[in-house]
């Protein structure tokens, strides 16, 4: 049951939970109008999650689901609460780190890979391509200055997903960190956006077409 419950509160992160005495009760009682604001006693997720963790609730409990959680939705203090009580920053590959970065989370993303020790470059970057999909340039730097290689194959697949999405700092983040501005697929993404090809000194698209 601790499980269940620091899987919930995990998943609503660093957010309000009312107290049990909810509107809904207020309501139902004709001679007592609702109240015109929330409770002052209302209670954080976070302060649940630790409340849990104190009591013997397992931080890496379903497969570490409640850090993968907390990290996709942005709630630092519940990531720290569970990676500090011993959740495992590395499991599944380090989805966590994953999941904040394709998600923008760049305050999740510093504390997993700079206090907790979370890897940059699992999976061949794949955290690098999330962050660039969605021209997150916090994250993408984050995960630059913390070991990600963006000359490597991952590297590459990061600066094509910036191209074809349009994230023209990204693209230059890249490959001022290394990756190729000549990789062919990069070249067909780029040539279609007017801001990349003057960014990278290229030609229109006819003459590169002429040039094949």
């Amino acid at each position: 049951m601790g499980n269940s419950a620091l899987l919930s509160a995990a998943y609503h992160g660093d957010g309000l939970r009312q107290p049990a005495q909810s509107a809904q009760r207020y309501r139902s009682r004709a001679s007592a109008p609702a109240p015109a604001s929330p409770p002052a006693a209302a209670t954080s997720h976070v302060a649940l999650v630790r409340l849990l963790l104190a009591r013997g609730a397992d931080p890496d409990a379903r497969g570490g689901r409640p850090l993968v959680f907390a990290s996709s939705r942005g709630s630092p203090l519940t990531v720290a609460a569970l990676a500090g009580a011993g959740a495992d920053v590395h499991v599944q590959d380090d989805e966590p780190v994953r999941a904040a970065a394709e998600r923008g989370h760049a305050e999740v993303l510093r504390l997993l890979l700079l206090r907790f020790g979370a890897h940059a470059s699992a999976l061949e970057e794949s955290a690098l391509q999330g962050a660039a999909r969605g021209g997150h340039l916090p994250c993408v730097r984050l995960l630059l200055e913390a070991g990600a290689n963006a000359a490597a194959e991952g590297g590459r697949r990061a600066l094509v997903a910036a191209a074809r999405a349009g994230w023209v700092d990204v693209v230059a983040e890249l490959v001022a960190a290394g990756a190729d501005p000549a990789d062919p697929e990069f070249v067909a993404c780029a040539a279609r956006s007017a801001t990349l090809r003057r960014m990278l000194g290229m030609p229109p698209p006819n003459c590169l077409l002429n040039s094949v």
